[in-house]
């Protein structure tokens, strides 16, 4: 099997598996896998490595890449993966999926789903924040330390949209923003970071309220 086959047969099995899950999102089952195409060109004489171009054609988008990579590397282990350019197609994947999931549940999680829902519009990359891919495997981006995911939270009542952007790496709710929430929920919020976080320094604050009531006034208001 040659190395394009093999990363196309590893991104199909990936994409199988999520979309037999219960519940699987919508736009997840329609998603399809790109095609990959490795080409290696002919070495030069004197020179140890090859260049190696890969393409990939997916749904309205075509992307290439190109490195260099050892003779000897290539005939033990076939063409590497641009891993310097694009993004592991699964874990894009697998992050896409999130983001999907993440999107259905966080206007409930947040107790503002009779008033908003919640849409993924794509990702933006650190070259280009304005322009939202939304295919997984379209992201430009080398790290995924670097890439954006961006919901829209938009109104049941006049359709508005409010649009937000979260860090892929280590995402694991979608906060709406402060102004969607309910003012209740940010008073919670703050009540219980008080009492669980800083119950030490609340502690310390109440002592200090209650030995400033006992303390006599540095002025004899008496005959005034």
């Amino acid at each position: 099997m040659d190395s394009a086959t093999a990363v196309r047969k590893r991104v199909e099995l990936e994409l199988e598996r999520l979309q037999n899950e219960p519940g699987a999102h919508p736009a997840l089952l329609k998603l399809r896998v790109p095609v990959y195409t490795c080409r290696v060109k002919d070495a030069i004489p004197g020179e140890t490595s090859l260049a190696v171009r890969w393409s990939m054609e997916g749904d309205g988008f075509t992307k290439h890449a190109s490195l260099r990579q050892k003779s000897e590397s290539l005939r033990l282990n076939g063409a590497a993966f641009p891993t310097k350019s694009w993004l592991d197609p699964v874990e894009s994947l697998l992050v896409f999926n999130l983001v999907l999931k993440l999107s259905t549940a966080a206007p409930l999680r947040h107790d503002i789903d009779n008033d908003f829902k919640c849409v993924y519009l794509g990702a933006v990359c650190s070259m280009n924040r304005d322009e939202y891919v939304y295919n997984p495997f379209a992201w430009e981006e080398q790290s995924m330390s670097n890439l954006q995911v961006v919901v829209a939270w938009v109104s049941r009542a006049d359709g508005s949209e409010i649009n937000s952007r979260h860090y892929a790496e280590g995402l694991k709710d979608l906060r709406p923003p402060d102004s969607l929430l309910r003012p209740q929920e940010e008073d919670e919020v703050r009540q219980d970071s008080l009492e669980i976080e800083n119950s030490q320094e609340r502690e310390m604050f109440d002592y200090f309220l209650q030995a400033v009531e006992e303390l006599e006034p540095l002025v004899d208001t008496t005959q005034m």
